[in-house]
């Protein structure tokens, strides 16, 4: 081993340029694979989970008042929904000094509790009396567990000043998923901040029903805004579960799958094939005069392959460095959970090592017909 490293070494200084081109191709053949399939799996991933926690009869519904109003002024327009109905406000988000993150705020409201509920798999969901009364009470998803304290073996969060009791936790266990930095809370108990927000913005919700869709209540609350404000801004739709975003709907099919990923190694396959033969190529000199001083065919080979072994070895390394960092930029700015998965990475290096060896075999071939000759004419 000492040995090959040596001489890669001084390969290494003797063709820098092809080695470096080598080791870049061996990063990106890399990447394309691990990110592309682990970015596909989350996406299908999300595809399922979005339709399993989308109400099946629901509007979006967004409604702004053209003149000043108050909380209690969209809280008792809210009311009004049906006894099988339900709203959950979006749009808003809570910042916590700690961190200095953004985490995504939803705010239920119902008049009795619901067959639908936000998923979560620890605790308990809200109770009706504590939707009524504006209790401080919370569910909020794993990352938000490091910000919160404990008390009589029971989590509290402080969310601008007050205490909020947990009394469960959204998402899926031991998978990530968009909900895992969000926080759940009645719409009669939301901070200052977010009460602030809806004075000036209007309410941007989706209404449900546990039996149909909710026109009734649409309707209802058009009227109620409508007595309030008859220049008020009013709009909905009918909310198709899967159907808010077009390319995690694309990958929840297998077809769509299974044809970006081949893609993929395509494309990854024709950089590893154009790297190596500019690798090897740019080596016909060195392969020249070894040949003059007695190296077989075999020995070439040999020296080849360990060669791109080793180089395709560090090359691993520094894609997985780099894998992570993107990961962690990506869901940064996109907010979308992403990992770095350990079948995806193994998927990736076996792939990239095979298609390396595949992709060597035919320009080693042809390095076999070079003839000490090659030295006369460089």
């Amino acid at each position: 081993m000492y040995k090959i490293i040596t001489l890669l070494k001084r390969q290494f200084i003797a063709h820098t340029v092809s080695i470096i081109f080598l080791l870049i191709g061996f990063i990106v053949s890399i990447l394309l694979i691990s990110i592309g399939t682990n970015a596909v799996l989350g996406l299908k991933q999300a595809a399922i989970m979005k339709e399993n926690a989308t109400p099946q009869n629901a509007l979006a519904m967004t409604y702004a008042f053209s003149k000043k109003s108050s909380f209690d002024d969209h809280l008792e327009i809210i009311k009004n929904i049906s006894v099988n109905s339900g709203v959950m406000v979006g749009n808003h988000s809570l910042y916590f000094n700690e961190d200095k993150s953004k985490y995504p705020l939803t705010a239920i409201f119902f008049q009795k509790e619901s067959k639908w509920t936000y998923p979560y798999y620890d605790g308990r969901y809200f109770k009706t009396d504590e939707i009524d009364q504006g209790a401080s009470v919370i569910l909020i998803g794993k990352n938000l567990l490091g910000l919160t304290h404990k008390r009589d073996g029971i989590k509290y969060l402080d969310i601008e000043g007050k205490e909020y009791k947990v009394t469960g936790l959204i998402g899926v266990k031991d998978q990530y998923t968009t909900w895992d930095s969000r926080i759940l809370m009645p719409l009669t108990s939301v901070p200052e901040s977010t009460r602030s927000e809806i004075e000036t913005s209007g309410c941007t919700m989706i209404l449900y029903n546990d039996e149909k869709l909710p026109m009734d209540d649409f309707n209802t609350l058009k009227d109620k805004i409508l007595q309030v404000d008859k220049d008020a801004m009013i709009m909905a739709e009918e909310l198709n579960p899967g159907s808010e975003n077009i390319i995690i709907n694309l990958f929840a099919q297998k077809d769509s799958l299974v044809i970006f990923t081949l893609l993929v190694y395509v494309i990854a396959l024709i950089n590893l094939v154009n790297i190596t033969s500019y690798w090897i190529n740019d080596r016909r000199y060195e392969i020249g005069v070894r040949k003059a001083f007695g190296h077989t065919n075999i020995q070439v080979a040999m020296m080849l392959f360990s060669e791109m072994f080793l180089v395709l070895l560090t090359g691993c390394i520094i894609a997985l460095v780099l894998h992570v960092l993107l990961n962690q930029i990506l869901s940064s700015m996109l907010d979308y959970p992403s990992t770095v998965t350990y079948v995806n990475w193994l998927t990736a290096i076996i792939f990239t090592m095979a298609s390396s060896l595949a992709a060597t075999i035919i320009p080693i071939v042809k390095s076999m017909k070079i003839q000490p000759i090659e030295i006369i004419r460089k």
